[in-house]
């Protein structure tokens, strides 16, 4: 099934997200609905062979009736650091995105708004 929707579900604060990876984790470790996602291929980058990706922990699917009908995945955000030009990486704050087969919207959104209100978060469509 091919993705054609995304929202986010994220908790701002004045101008900075205070949704946690590790809220997300709670739910993407426990929530029954949740599934590995299939494994991916990817280009090993030292001798371009193809190569099975590992996926992170905080990537889960949704599957109805065998077919996956949407993803959730944690996209970290990248504050300047203090007296530095360059982004700071926080891998603890972000937001969760949800990607979904077209069809699938409702069903999917109904989850997102389920794991938004869970985190006490906002879902914001994309």
């Amino acid at each position: 099934m091919v993705m054609k929707g995304s929202l986010r579900i994220q908790k701002v604060v004045g101008d900075m997200h205070q949704l946690r990876r590790s809220q997300w984790m709670a739910i993407a470790e426990s929530d029954p609905e949740l599934t590995d996602p299939p494994p991916r291929m990817g280009r090993n980058p030292a001798n371009g062979q193809l190569m099975q990706l590992r996926l992170p922990p905080d990537e889960r699917a949704l599957e109805t009736d065998g077919e996956i009908i949407g993803r959730f995945f944690w996209d970290t955000i990248h504050y300047p650091s203090p007296g530095s030009d360059g982004p700071a990486w926080d891998d603890e704050l972000g937001t969760v995105t949800a990607n979904y087969a077209l069809e699938h919207e409702d069903h999917v959104r109904s989850i997102a708004e389920l794991f938004a209100s869970i985190m006490d978060a906002e879902l914001v469509l994309d």
